[in-house]
């Protein structure tokens, strides 16, 4: 078996362009931008501006991400679907080797912040079947708009 090149680290802020909440109006997947702070469900027009400049801009009692669902006990959830290919990415992969720099080793990346849950082989399978679901979800959300 040919070895897995080693995965980028990336930072959670890298996923941060575009995050992706269950429309408060219809449930279907609204899309909020960076560039406008704007909330917009493209299925029934909805618009909400975020009223703060932090992120992520909406808290989980104000609007759902449209990618969360249950898994392990606790929650598996992404901001979009680039996320969620970089969790399916770090889960599938059985080898996840850290480099160490001359600073020394790095906390700062996204796969060293993780829950353990996640990165646990015993709930890789659960894990995958989570992510499928909510590829499923997305697909479904975009089938439905067309």
């Amino acid at each position: 078996m040919k070895p897995r090149p080693e995965l980028p680290d990336q930072h959670w802020l890298d996923f941060t362009e575009t995050i992706l909440y269950e429309c408060p109006r219809c449930s279907h997947c609204a899309v909020w931008q960076k560039t406008t702070h704007t909330l917009v469900c493209p299925k029934c027009a909805c618009v909400r501006p975020s009223s703060t400049n932090t992120l992520p801009p909406f808290s989980e009692s104000d609007v759902r991400l449209f990618l969360s669902t249950p898994c392990c006990s606790e929650t598996l959830w992404a901001f979009n679907a680039e996320h969620l290919r970089f969790l399916r990415d770090y889960v599938e992969s059985k080898l996840r080797p850290r480099a160490r720099d001359d600073a020394g080793w790095r906390n700062q990346g996204l796969r060293s912040r993780l829950p353990r849950w996640l990165k646990l082989a015993k709930n890789r399978d659960n894990v995958l079947a989570a992510i499928a679901k909510l590829e499923e979800k997305l697909l479904e959300d975009s089938d439905s708009q067309k």
